[in-house]
């Protein structure tokens, strides 16, 4: 599942909690998801070490398009320093300091620095088997769609709420004339 609504390469924050809540609302469980941007978590982590026990809030920090943050119970499952995910011919993409809670059932990936999801090791380099999960979930758009297809048997864009949301007539426009095709009806324009 790709949380389309916030997809940094569209100028998400990278931190909302829309999906995760979701999920968790929901109870589902054996789940991934990643990267949500929250460096103050992944402080917090750090500073309790691999196997610790305790309340986390995550996410839910940036704007209020990220939704809430979220109370969570969390066990740390695994930290990096300089982590990174993999990419094309053998290069790799920074995704900085990186911690891996649980929660509910769902292994987050918790990251320092802003990062896209570019590729499955940013959960496979740090201890997540994919294999395994009921659904991945990804905060993206398009990238995830082929590099999933040998492994997953469905691949799902998620219209959450946020900065992306691909429905643009939920978002508020402050300065945009109107009327304006897509969003409006205009004479003369638009498919017939």
């Amino acid at each position: 599942m790709a949380d389309t609504a916030d997809q940094i390469g569209g100028g998400g924050p990278g931190d909302s909690t829309y999906l995760l809540q979701a999920l968790i609302e929901r109870g589902i469980d054996n789940v991934c998801l990643g990267p949500i941007w929250d460096a103050l978590s992944v402080h917090y982590c750090f500073s309790a070490g691999v196997g610790a026990r305790f309340g986390l809030r995550v996410g839910g920090k940036a704007c209020a398009l990220s939704g809430d943050p979220l109370d969570l119970d969390v066990k740390v499952r695994h930290l990096e320093r300089g982590a990174v995910q993999d990419w094309i011919d053998d290069e790799t993409i920074p995704v900085g300091d990186l911690a891996v809670v649980e929660a509910r059932g769902i292994e987050i990936v918790l990251t320092r620095e802003r990062a896209p999801f570019y590729h499955p090791s940013l959960f496979t380099r740090h201890g997540i088997d994919i294999d395994s999960k009921r659904a991945i979930c990804v905060k993206g758009l398009y990238r995830f769609y082929d590099i999933f297809a040998p492994i997953c048997s469905e691949r799902l864009l998620v219209a959450t709420p946020g900065v992306c949301n691909p429905d643009w007539r939920a978002l508020e426009y402050r300065r945009l004339p109107r009327p304006v095709w897509p969003l409006d009806p205009v004479a003369g324009v638009g498919l017939t």
